[in-house]
């Protein structure tokens, strides 16, 4: 069965009476990693079929830039990256990587950045992208209905005899595509990675049918994106030593804590089955080992 070969026992105490599993997206493809593989597809595929370049956004560490520069790459369709911040005299590793890789980067400041964000309007940044009809946008996070609707693919074949699956959430769409695949069946749970409530609207208009078996939890974001203490970073560590996978901070770090929390307060019944998806990522662990003196082992 495709990718039940990904799907690890994750050991926890007996006498919680849950069993946990996780499915490992980071181990699917050796080079786009997690759930961005899945997100881009269908994006790759239209730029492809149509000719278009394609434009993206995020920030100095963000793996959607690093994953679309890698696919960009892999299918020859030329790329550029809007960069949140300015005067980058210093590369992180990941858009040193996304640079090495063909990727044209554009800095542009916060306030210009949240602009060209939400009105999708690129003429704000560089005036040659004014004629829109050349390049296909995929927003922050890869999060559109193309990258939805390969998020509706992660669970393909694999057999679901779980009653809850979980996912982190940073922009919405993967846990989106799982709802839509799902399609009302199961319990899913997001463990966001971020404040905003937003998220539910989001995540609403990106599915489309008034599915009641979802959820976003926003307790274990600890103080929002990128932010972290040190409970966390021991709870990654201590994960690694005793299961061998690693995590990171950003998302699936939150969502594997959140989880272990939930289960040590009683929130699941007594022999519920958990399907907790591992959405890659693990590229930021360097550049955040960099700047915080390699905490994270």
């Amino acid at each position: 069965m495709r990718g039940s070969e990904f799907i690890h026992d994750i050991p926890i105490d007996e006498k919680f009476g849950i069993s946990l599993k996780l499915f490992r997206l980071d181990e699917l493809h050796p080079v786009i990693q997690g759930n961005k593989y899945f997100k881009l597809l269908h994006n790759l595929e239209k730029a492809k079929n149509e000719s278009l370049k394609i434009v993206t956004m995020g920030g100095p560490h963000s793996n959607h830039i690093h994953a679309t520069a890698l696919a960009c790459k892999s299918e020859q369709i030329a790329c550029y990256g809007i960069i949140r911040g300015e005067n980058f005299n210093y590369l992180s590793p990941t858009l040193q990587e996304a640079q090495n890789l063909g990727m044209q980067l554009i800095y542009t400041d916060r306030e210009t950045f949240r602009q060209i964000r939400d009105r999708q309007d690129f003429g704000l940044v560089d005036a040659s992208f004014e004629d829109s009809a050349n390049f296909h946008f995929i927003p922050e996070g890869g999060s559109n209905q193309l990258g939805v609707r390969g998020a509706e693919e992660i669970l393909q074949g694999i057999e679901l005899t779980y009653d809850y699956v979980f996912c982190p959430v940073g922009t919405g769409g993967t846990l989106s595509g799982i709802i839509r695949h799902l399609k009302g069946n199961k319990q899913i749970i997001g463990i966001s990675a971020l404040k905003d409530s937003y998220l539910n609207e989001q995540v609403e208009q990106f599915v489309e049918e008034a599915y009641d078996n979802w959820q976003i939890n926003f307790n274990y974001h600890f103080g929002g994106y990128a932010k972290w203490d040190n409970k966390l970073i021991q709870f990654i560590n201590t994960f690694k030593e005793k299961t061998g996978v690693p995590l990171c901070p950003i998302y699936t770090g939150k969502m594997m804590y959140g989880i272990y929390h939930l289960i040590e307060n009683h929130f699941f019944p007594k022999g519920s089955s958990l399907l907790a998806i591992h959405t890659g990522g693990l590229q930021g662990i360097s550049a955040f080992n960099q700047v915080n003196q390699g905490i994270i082992k």
